[in-house]
C-alpha cells in the first residue's frame, strides 16, 4: 500500500511493506524522525509527536517515574522490545492551523500585542502558502517514519477522547500507576491560558475558514493514515 503526502511543492511517498513497517520512498524535504518514549516496566512504548498533547503526556509519564531521558529512534534495536505503542492523533487540519499558530508565537511572541489582527493575518497567509515550516506543523505520517504500524494504538483527540481510557488501555498493557499523586494528565501549554497564542489562534482560524481547501490539501497523508489506523481496528477511541 501507498501513502502519498503532498503540501506543494513537498512531496513524500511513502510505502506500508507487508510487515507492516512504514518506509519513506520518495521526499522532496526532510524533517527529524519521531521518538518513541518507552514506558517504564512495560513493553510499550509512547511516540511523541508535536501538537498532539506531546508535552503534557511527556510531562505525565515523568511525574510517573515511568520514563527516563533515554527515547528511541526506529532504527534501534531495543525497539524489538517494544511490542505496543501508544499514540496521539488530532484531526489533520486542525494541528496544521495549530502548528501555523505555534510557528507564529515562537518567532514573533515579544511583537505580538502590538501587532493589528490584519498583519496577524497577512504573516499566516503567507505561511499558509509554504510547506514544511517545522516540526509543529509537518504532518503526522512524518513522526511514524520507518516504525511497524501494526505496532501502534491510536487515541484521536476528538470529542470521544477521555485520560480514563487512557490509564485502562495502559494498565490493560501492564503499566502500573503511583498511588500517591492524582492520576491526571497535567494541562500544560494550553492556547487558552495563554493571551497571545489565543490572539494567535483566533488570526490563523479566521485565515482557515477561507482557506480551507488549501489547508486540507496539506493534510492529505494525514487522513490517509487515520484512515488506514480505522480500516485495521488501531483507534482505541472509535
Amino acid at each position: 500500500m501507498q501513502i502519498l503526502s503532498q503540501s506543494f511543492p513537498s512531496c513524500y511517498e511513502y510505502n506500508i511493506e507487508q510487515s507492516g513497517k512504514l518506509t519513506l520512498r520518495t521526499r522532496t524535504t526532510y524533517f527529524n524522525e519521531g521518538q518513541l518514549w518507552p514506558i517504564a516496566n512495560t513493553n510499550i512504548g509512547y511516540l511523541s509527536i508535536t501538537k498532539c498533547l506531546s508535552s503534557s503526556f511527556t510531562e505525565f509519564l515523568r511525574l510517573q517515574n515511568l520514563i527516563t531521558d533515554q527515547f528511541l529512534f526506529s532504527k534501534d534495536n531495543q525497539l524489538d522490545n517494544v511490542d505496543k505503542i501508544l499514540v496521539f492523533l488530532r484531526d489533520p487540519c486542525q494541528r496544521y492551523m495549530s502548528g501555523i499558530a505555534e510557528y507564529i508565537h515562537m518567532q514573533f511572541a515579544s511583537d505580538i500585542q502590538t501587532m493589528s489582527r490584519q498583519t496577524l493575518i497577512h504573516i499566516v497567509e503567507a505561511l499558509i502558502g509554504i510547506s514544511d515550516i517545522d516540526e509543529h506543523s509537518i504532518e503526522q505520517i512524518h513522526f511514524f517514519r520507518d516504525f511497524n504500524l501494526q505496532k501502534f494504538s491510536v487515541f484521536l483527540m476528538n470529542d470521544k477522547f477521555s485520560e480514563q481510557q487512557v490509564f485502562d488501555w495502559m494498565r490493560d498493557n501492564g503499566t502500573i500507576f503511583r498511588n500517591d499523586i492524582p492520576l491526571t494528565i497535567p494541562k500544560i501549554n494550553r492556547t487558552v491560558d495563554n493571551e497571545i497564542k489565543q490572539k494567535i489562534y483566533d488570526a490563523v482560524q479566521s485565515v482557515g475558514m477561507r482557506r480551507g481547501f488549501s489547508i486540507m490539501n496539506k493534510c492529505i497523508g494525514d487522513t490517509e493514515l487515520i484512515n488506514h489506523f480505522k480500516s485495521n481496528g488501531q483507534v482505541i477511541n472509535v
